[in-house]
């Protein structure tokens, strides 16, 4: 006697559907998971310095011997500022200032104390403050006062006559002004050293602003690097001393400066081409920091038009792991951390990413094919 077990037409179905999804999940289990693992090379910071020489008797770079042309600028600038202080009531008083007395005749020349000298631009009268012996063919600096009180006294640099003396001595013993007087209007607060050199210090860098300004022109808007540009002061002065009680005075300042105009483009690709120069063994060049470039002056002559200037750039490099052989066998069911570890043993490895899909996976996956190595650089 046999007994037939008849399933219901709907359970038979369901059976069949369910074996179909184990079947797809066990499939996706062992397809599915993947694992993705980048590999950067370890880096290394390197700044490399060339000698470059500048030269104005070439045309053309030499990317061989390392030479540049250059172009050499001159210019020379001279500011005058008037500085007003606002200390307190003012008061008429004496202008004082200092001349240089010339005597071109063979035999001295004596002036009593008192001596009327006057200033030729305006006509001022000034007085000697003392005696004074002028050498014969010579000179001698003393100090002169307004013979009138007030802000007239306050003249400009220039050219004085010794008036008692007869008109065809005058161009013979004179006195020459190279500063302009102070005190005919005065204040109550005494000029300090502070106070003056603070002057002196804006007007110098007002100087030193319209130097570069011209120089900039002239090399048609080429960069010009300070490195490059020499400031020789020929005169700073200033009309009144600490304890002046001027509510005006004068500073002034001469500024000579040179400069050795160059390509910076070619001063870059000189430097770069020596860093790149510098690639280790086994080590690639990665890339550089266009700010990181520097300049010096080891030395210069204006005269002969050369300059020995030393570039300086910072690159990265990097170990070549072209060579290196990774594995994902070695790897498998390992953890991204445990990965990270592994790998990092090898030399030249620097950073280890590595990512799991589906989200279900946690490990390295034993399937041949389910691990991509990523080098950096390949």
């Amino acid at each position: 006697m046999s007994i037939h077990i008849i399933f219901p037409r709907r359970i038979l179905i369901v059976a069949v559907i369910g074996l179909f999804i184990l079947m797809i999940g066990g499939i996706a289990f062992i397809y599915l998971p993947k694992a993705t693992i980048e590999i950067k090379s370890l880096t290394e910071e390197k700044i490399v310095g060339q000698e470059i020489a500048l030269s104005s008797a070439v045309q053309d770079p030499n990317f061989v011997k390392f030479i540049l042309p250059v172009q050499i600028i001159s210019r020379d600038v001279e500011e005058r500022e008037i500085v007003s202080r606002n200390t307190g009531s003012s008061f008429e008083d004496y202008a004082k200032g200092e001349v240089v007395l010339f005597n071109k005749q063979s035999d001295e020349q004596r002036l009593l104390p008192k001596t009327h000298l006057r200033h030729v631009e305006t006509g001022q009268f000034f007085l000697t403050d003392v005696r004074v012996v002028i050498p014969p063919l010579g000179e001698v600096q003393v100090a002169i006062t307004a013979k009138e009180k007030g802000a007239r006294g306050d003249v400009t640099a220039g050219k004085f006559m010794v008036d008692k003396l007869p008109a065809g001595m005058q161009e013979m013993v004179y006195g020459e002004s190279k500063n302009d007087f102070s005190g005919g209007l005065s204040v109550e607060t005494p000029l300090t050293e502070k106070e003056i050199k603070e002057s002196i210090e804006k007007i110098k860098a007002k100087a030193k602003e319209r130097v570069l300004g011209e120089i900039t022109a002239e090399a048609h808007g080429a960069a010009v690097r300070k490195e490059l540009i020499s400031f020789d002061e020929e005169e700073v002065s200033s009309s009144a001393t600490a304890g002046s009680q001027a509510s005006e005075y004068v500073v002034k300042t001469k500024i000579k400066a040179r400069a050795f105009v160059v390509d910076e483009n070619d001063l870059l690709s000189l430097t770069l081409l020596a860093l790149r120069s510098s690639v280790g063994p086994e080590q690639e060049f990665v890339n550089y920091d266009p700010q990181s470039f520097t300049l010096e002056i080891i030395r210069s002559d204006f005269e002969r038009g050369e300059a020995q200037v030393r570039g300086s750039l910072t690159g990265i490099f990097a170990k070549n792991l072209a060579s290196t052989v990774f594995s994902g066998k070695n790897l498998a069911g390992l953890s991204a951390s445990e990965v990270e570890e592994q790998l990092k043993k090898l030399p030249g490895v620097g950073e280890v990413d590595v990512s799991f899909s589906p989200f279900w996976v946690s490990a390295v996956p034993t399937r041949p094919g389910a691990v991509k190595i990523v080098v950096e650089g390949e």
